[in-house]
């Protein structure tokens, strides 16, 4: 038999169900919950008690209860529910203490045109969620129905009322209602609101470096370390160009001169900066990034778009011959896709003895005597 708990459980569980109701108007009381079988009690004093208890919960949230007569070798013959109903509307959200949800989703599916009362029917959570702004959602959604994909900034949006933070603060609802009201105007590959929407936005600035004079020159540039939006940076054409990638500033500004080569300071998010752009899938990618977990991680992530991206002073030598620059650390990841033998045989072992070698505690003459090399060389990084 079910404890009051258990009542209030069946009834929340339709909760979902009876919002959905409202907005197509189906049927939806009596809604029936579940006794199951009765415990059997020690003896009749306690059933009688157990029974009791079971009335009185389902009183006091007001259940309908039929009773009817059973025989039992044990108790003779004596009344058992049978079924139990919320019969209305009203006693089903007073036991829930929902009235005023109810009323206040009333008032906003009033609100709604009828192009998303299907939405409605479908997320019907979602429209309590946003109880007190849907007026303003409303606006929001006809703005961007009536100029579809503006190329503005959120900031610069002219709608009566709002702010940029309500956009900032509504931007997965709004997503939502303008998927479904203007599918054609959202372009569904892109993960982040304004792509989706045709709007501008603060992209990431990429900082890069000419480390080489001619190439600076043979495109123009008249300083030789600058950021950039990364859009604009993707729409580069250093074609050919060797890119010397690393997380650390410091490393990223020491880069010795090299041929033919730029730096590019990762800024602790390489993959996420620099993928997508064509000139560097037809270039040299060499990336210099901590020996520990992190660092190979953001190189697995740097080849998903760059699968030729080589790495450097990432190995067992390097580490070998930096021991004493180590430090020791806690966990370690050791599972990492796309790494080399020896970049693995060197995650290995930075896991079995759980050391972290930063780059900037390389020595930096080293560190130039490598870049040098394998630039000179135009083959694979060597290990040292």
């Amino acid at each position: 038999m079910r404890t009051r708990r258990e009542l209030l459980a069946q009834a929340e569980r339709a909760w979902t169900r009876f919002l959905r109701s409202l907005v197509t108007g189906e049927a939806f009381f009596p809604l029936t919950v579940r006794i199951g079988k009765t415990r059997l009690a020690g003896d009749y004093a306690a059933r009688k008690t157990e029974l009791k208890v079971f009335d009185r919960d389902a009183a006091a949230l007001g259940l309908t209860v039929h009773w009817a007569e059973t025989g039992h070798r044990r108790f003779q013959i004596h009344e058992l529910p049978t079924s139990a109903a919320w019969k209305n509307e009203a006693a089903y959200l007073q036991a829930l203490d929902r009235t005023a949800a109810a009323r206040a989703f009333r008032e906003d599916l009033a609100l709604l045109p009828p192009e998303l009362r299907s939405w409605a029917a479908e997320h019907p959570l979602d429209v309590i969620t946003h109880h007190g702004a849907w007026a303003k959602l409303l606006r929001c959604v006809s703005w961007f129905r009536k100029h579809p994909r503006s190329n503005l900034y959120l900031r610069q949006i002219p709608v009566d009322g709002i702010d940029t933070k309500f956009f900032e603060q509504h931007l997965g609802i709004l997503d939502a209602l303008l998927l479904h009201t203007t599918p054609r105007d959202v372009d569904v590959t892109a993960k982040r609101f304004e792509l989706r929407h045709g709007l501008c936005w603060e992209q990431p600035l990429v900082r890069f470096r000419f480390l080489d004079p001619a190439l600076q020159k043979s495109h123009g540039f008249s300083v030789a370390d600058l950021a950039v939006p990364a859009l604009t940076f993707r729409e580069l054409s250093f074609h050919g160009a060797n890119a010397i990638v690393t997380e650390n500033l410091r490393n990223f500004l020491a880069l010795p001169p090299l041929c033919n080569s730029i730096g590019i300071f990762g800024s602790g998010d390489a993959a996420a900066l620099l993928s997508d752009a064509p000139w560097l899938a037809q270039s040299r990618i060499l990336y210099w990034g901590d020996l520990d977990a992190r660092g190979f991680a953001i190189l697995a992530r740097l080849r998903a778009s760059y699968s030729k991206a080589e790495s450097v002073m990432m190995d067992l030598a390097t580490l070998e011959l930096h021991r004493g620059f180590a430090v020791k650390v806690a966990r370690y990841q050791r599972q990492i896709p796309t790494l080399t033998p020896e970049e693995n045989a060197a995650l290995q072992r930075l896991a079995s003895e759980g050391l972290w070698l930063e780059q900037e505690r390389v020595p930096f003459s080293h560190a130039k005597e490598m870049f040098e090399r394998i630039i000179s060389s135009n083959k694979a990084p060597l290990a040292s």
